[in-house]
């Protein structure tokens, strides 16, 4: 809904999907990222698994998962 909104690229610039996300499907059958691409919205996918502890650092995180990606 927030995509086929009239007037929404005006105010969003760029979308970060996930995975699974970037295959699904408006209301009308259309892929998301082709509804975002023909408003001139860019489009990104996240690529990491996700943040996990450092190692000597209590507290902190760091992402992980870009090693495996060709």
């Amino acid at each position: 809904m927030l995509f086929t909104t009239p007037g929404s690229a005006n105010f969003i610039s760029g979308v970060i999907m996930y995975d699974e996300t970037i295959r699904q499907e408006g209301s009308r059958g259309v892929l998301l990222p082709r509804i975002l691409v023909e408003q001139g919205i860019v489009l990104g996918i996240k690529v990491d698994i996700g943040a996990k502890p450092l190692a000597g650092c209590e507290g902190e995180t760091v992402r992980e998962g870009l090693d495996g990606i060709a």
